[in-house]
């Protein structure tokens, strides 16, 4: 079941509740509700943990979730994340860095900051420009 506390005993009470609720996995996790008010903190902590019940369910997508979850981390760190995998594979250091080198092109060409930014329109929009430049033959 969920739960609101405060951290920091009489110091922090006028600070915001977190909210303790049971993941899709079973596990506990601990968030930042946002608000000052009990009731509305123990409303969103409720609403977390029906979401994960959903979720490991799976009447909710928990794709679409994780994906929302990272939206606002960059890309940059992303990258590093995928780089990592990809050695760990055991894929040559020059496919990695050419990946990664085609990545970059199209994050910068594209404006991408976070993963929140990626759009497929982006990718064929870079295509076009791609094929719109002088060859060199």
């Amino acid at each position: 079941m969920a739960s609101v506390f405060k951290r920091g005993g009489k110091a922090s009470r006028g600070g915001v509740y977190l909210g303790k609720f049971r993941n899709e996995s079973g596990d506990w996790e601990t968030h930042s509700t946002g608000s000052t008010d009990y009731d509305t903190a123990l409303r969103i902590a409720r609403k977390w943990e029906d979401d994960a019940t959903l979720r490991r369910e799976g009447v909710i997508d928990g794709t679409k979730y994780r994906v929302s979850a990272n939206r606002r981390q960059t890309i940059a760190k992303h990258l590093a994340a995928y780089q990592q995998s990809m050695k760990a594979a055991g894929l040559s250091k020059v496919y990695c860095h050419e990946c990664q080198m085609a990545i970059n092109a199209i994050a910068d060409h594209s404006g991408w900051r976070t993963l929140g930014d990626i759009t497929a329109h982006d990718v064929v929009a870079f295509a076009a420009h791609l094929r719109s430049l002088p060859r060199e033959d």
